[in-house]
């Protein structure tokens, strides 16, 4: 049943990639790909460091700021070949929570700034997932 629960998501994925993105991701912090909406294309590696520099700053957060919560809230990569925009989608337990990532080619003319905003309009008509993959990972709806 989870399967196909994950197989929608990759379809609402896939409808959702517009103009130069070229792929739309869901990430566990943890380095685990949840759904992509062309999981066959999926790097693994680049998926990794983004799960690693999502660590990263939590474990660096937690000297800045000791009597607050860490937590990722987005970041911005330059890649050779791609343009990577990356932020918190949803908490998936109290110390771990679920990304939200978008590929673009660099050959393009993107813009961070469009990349950014296109990331922030994505997260809010994605919201309609996060009851089903709170469902899935055991939280109460």
């Amino acid at each position: 049943m989870s399967m196909f629960r994950v197989k929608e998501i990759e379809t609402v994925l896939r409808n959702a990639v517009t103009d130069q993105m070229k792929n739309i991701l869901l990430i566990h912090e943890n380095g685990g790909v949840i759904a992509a909406a062309y999981p066959k294309e999926v790097d693994h590696s680049a998926v990794a460091l983004l799960s690693s520099a999502a660590t990263e700053y939590k474990c660096a957060e937690q000297y800045v700021a000791p009597d607050g919560k860490p937590e990722f809230e987005g970041a911005l990569f330059y890649c050779e070949n791609a343009l990577v925009a990356c932020r918190a989608f949803m908490p998936c337990t109290e110390q771990t929570q679920i990304l939200l990532a978008v590929w673009c080619p660099t050959g393009g003319a993107t813009l961070a700034g469009l990349l950014l905003s296109r990331l922030e309009l994505l997260q809010k008509e994605l919201e309609c997932l996060q009851p089903l993959l709170k469902h899935s990972a055991g939280q109460p709806y």
